[in-house]
């Protein structure tokens, strides 16, 4: 790389720090109150190589790549809007950003008018450029010419050959929307994150997340909300435009003008998309004196006009490269809110739920232990106002923690205790689908949803990616699937789902509810169920399904998979590839509606000759590092001989702490527990 391109600017490093099981790199440098830099699509850090030089004399400047950019990692997600905001929130939050600026580019200015919206702890004031300031009711609406482009480069099958294969988005784009050539040097700069068609999904995502005809419905939400945060909100904002710009342009900058309301507008001078190609300096004298005259913030008493990075922890190597020389505190006015209590979801099975607040208590700690850092303590119930709350300590949960935790399984809603004032905590859950798609299929024998959810997220807490809880489509295999119960509760958080059952009769019955389903729902889909044929004989039946929430993610082929065999338990791996699931969630038939049958014994009360002849095979079809979970009744197999079985398979059995804290009576015939281990 030439000196022209060198990076990063001096005076700044390089630094990295651990995000939801992958990372996200930055570079920072400078003293004074924190700017935090967001680059946008198909761009990184690098973009702002040459407006950061004019603000490290006064401000501590950090500019991130956004996550599968840059150097950042590529961690296996969607790269959906949803996606990038969960990963940027969760860097603000592990780097203690608290009170700061954002100045967003493209993406990044959409980005950080989400942030600001959410979390207004995080962002004190705000400066965009060039970022999608509303949606789109048409193509045409984009431009001549920007329409019919990103109209194209939308079609299914044009974009992957274009974006993916050929790169050109980077190739072209890119240095099309800058008046000024880049340099050999500087455009491989660019180049270099997207080496390969894989690395290059992040630019393909973003391009089919521009929210045109109400299509990403997400994201078409957001940038509306947006409108309201950048025109009206009641922190400092400015708006930097260039001449004639281009998603930004004179139409924007009027109305922006005529509806802004203390809306700060700068023009830099002529450029078109990439400004900070352009414009550099005088991007950078613009931000520098926007920046001095807030040194006697306008809300007064607000903490959210304390600019400051809060203590972290020097210990960390990549907190050494952020705080190198500069000593900081924490703002005195931001209060730490640490006691927290939540109702539990009402149950219509009377029996579980006398026992749901002792088993989300458990729940509880394995989140605690999992995600949270191990902060939460003091779990217990409590009444207030003469009802029965759970009560936790916890420091302050950020709004990363308060969506992992929005996924309890008995969790109703959430509050944070203040004195007698109890404010509520937004809850955000993973679902994608009505409640209709766990609670609808009735069936004797049928297991209560509320502990099938609670035995998914413990099995998926206890394995190596629950860091990645909010952002991995896991893949979920049931061997004992009956009638889909854990199968529907993994497709509603957005899984991929896979299931055996030796019945042939249940599979018959789940294959004609889910394609009933996918039809009254609307949703985009193929589905089929039809015989399996191994030398001309049928061996099994097989259902599969692909379909979307949105219709945008399944024309882009960003699709949940449903694919079920009637067959016995331990053929499993005939259908399925080893090590293919992250998690296996099963319920042992408990000998009283259900026996165990296994392939040598025939039908047994007892489901521990099942578990140790099917044990071998489950555990086969784990990657390393995913986790098996399983409930069965204690009346007709012990806890020790149960976990003997999944050790004996190569396992390693998760058994202290709040795994011991699962027990409950589901009726006189039935005391059931759970057992969870890790494959290594």
């Amino acid at each position: 790389m030439t000196e022209q391109a060198a990076w990063p600017p001096p005076g700044m490093s390089f630094g990295e720090a651990p995000v939801l099981g992958s990372r996200m790199a930055f570079v920072a440098g400078g003293s004074g109150d924190t700017v935090l830099f967001l680059h946008g699509n198909p761009t990184s850090s690098f973009l702002w190589r040459r407006v950061l030089p004019g603000l490290t004399g006064s401000a501590r400047c950090v500019a991130v790549d956004l996550i599968g950019m840059g150097r950042s990692g590529k961690p296996d997600i969607g790269y959906r809007f949803a996606d990038h905001a969960a990963y940027l929130e969760a860097f603000a939050d592990q780097l203690g950003l608290r009170g700061i600026t954002v100045v967003g580019h493209d993406w990044g200015a959409v980005l950080g008018l989400d942030l600001l919206r959410r979390r207004p702890d995080v962002v004190g004031q705000i400066a965009v450029c060039e970022g999608h300031l509303h949606p789109f009711d048409r193509w045409e609406d984009m431009g001549p010419g920007a329409g019919e482009l990103f109209s194209r480069l939308r079609t299914p099958g044009v974009g992957e050959q274009l974006v993916l294969q050929e790169n050109f988005f980077v190739e072209q784009v890119l240095p099309g929307g800058m008046n000024r050539p880049l340099t050999a040097a500087e455009h491989d700069a660019y180049r270099d994150p997207f080496a390969t068609p894989r690395d290059r999904l992040p630019v393909l995502r973003w391009i089919q997340q521009i929210p045109v005809g109400g299509h990403p419905a997400d994201v078409d939400a957001a940038v509306r909300r947006n409108q309201d945060a950048l025109l009206r909100g009641p922190v400092p904002r400015l708006l930097l435009h260039g001449v004639p710009g281009s998603v930004v342009g004179a139409a924007e900058v009027d109305w922006c003008r005529r509806d802004g309301a203390g809306l700060e507008i700068v023009s830099v001078g002529a450029g078109t998309h990439f400004l900070p190609e352009d414009q550099p300096e005088a991007i950078s004298r613009a931000l520098a004196a926007w920046l001095g005259g807030r040194g006697d913030c306008r809300l007064a008493g607000d903490p959210r006009c304390r600019r400051t990075l809060p203590d972290m922890a020097p210990d960390i190597p990549w907190n050494r490269a952020v705080l190198a020389g500069r000593p900081l505190q924490s703002p005195a006015s931001i209060r730490l809110v640490s006691r927290y209590a939540f109702l539990v979801l009402p149950s219509f099975n009377r029996v579980y739920a006398d026992a749901s607040a002792t088993l989300v208590r458990a729940e509880l700690e394995v989140f605690s232990a999992a995600v949270l850092g191990g902060r939460v303590s003091e779990a217990g119930g409590t009444d207030i106002g003469g009802v029965r709350y759970v009560t936790f300590e916890a420091g302050e949960l950020t709004g990363q923690d308060a969506r992992l935790l929005s996924n309890l399984s008995s969790l109703y809603a959430l509050f944070a205790v203040e004195g007698d004032v109890l404010r509520p905590v937004p809850v955000h859950r993973l679902d994608r689908y009505g409640e209709d798609l766990v609670t609808i299929l009735k069936y004797q024998g049928k297991t209560n949803e509320q502990f099938t959810k609670l035995l998914l997220n413990v099995t998926l807490l206890s394995s190596a990616f629950a860091p990645e809880m909010l952002t991995r489509r896991f893949a979920v295999l049931d061997p004992l699937c009956g009638r889909g119960t854990t199968l529907n509760q993994a497709l509603m958080y957005g899984f991929d789902a896979y299931g055996c059952d030796t019945s042939r009769r249940d599979v018959e019955a789940y294959a004609v509810f889910i394609q009933r389903w996918l039809k009254d729902k609307r949703l985009k889909h193929q589905a089929g169920f039809a015989p399996v044929r191994r030398e001309r004989q049928v061996v099994a039946r097989r259902l599969t399904a692909s379909f979307a929430a949105a219709k945008e993610d399944y024309k882009a082929g960003d699709v949940q998979r449903l694919d079920v065999v009637d067959a016995d338990t331990t053929r499993l791996l005939e259908f399925f590839r080893p090590g293919s699931a992250d998690l296996v969630v099963t319920d042992l038939p408990y000998g009283v509606q259900h026996a165990s049958q296994t392939a040598g014994r025939g039908r047994a009360r007892s489901p521990l000759d099942l578990l140790a002849e099917a044990a071998p095979v489950w555990a086969r079809a784990l990657r390393p590092g995913g986790a098996l979970g399983v409930s069965w009744n204690t009346f007709v197999a012990g806890r020790e001989e149960a976990a003997q079985a999944l050790t004996a398979a190569g396992l390693h059995v998760l058994s202290d702490g709040p795994y011991l804290n699962f027990r409950h009576r589901v009726d006189q015939a039935i005391m059931r527990d759970i057992l969870v281990a890790r494959k290594p």
